[in-house]
């Protein structure tokens, strides 16, 4: 599970609220423009409980991005945030 980024939209610090089964054995959050090309890949450390990743979006350009949760290869989950300036 990946969460709604907050607050959305952001104009710079972004906090992404996920979880990760237990069994997974990596996992990571992915960011990608509006042209499909990938900003930022956060491993994500926690397994079996609540976590969550805060994100510097300051040096991005306002635009919106994908973001996806990536287990043991495979994008399990997708949301979508506004960067405004």
């Amino acid at each position: 599970m990946v969460g709604q980024s907050i607050p959305n939209p952001t104009d710079g610090t972004t906090v992404i609220p996920y979880f990760v089964p237990a069994a997974a054995l990596a996992a990571e959050l992915v960011v990608w423009n509006s042209a499909g090309a990938e900003v930022v890949r956060q491993p994500l450390p926690l397994r079996g409980q609540p976590g969550q990743v805060k994100l510097e979006m300051q040096q991005f350009a306002s635009g919106v991005y994908q973001y996806g949760l990536v287990v043991d290869g495979r994008l399990v989950a997708q949301r979508q945030m506004v960067v405004a300036r």
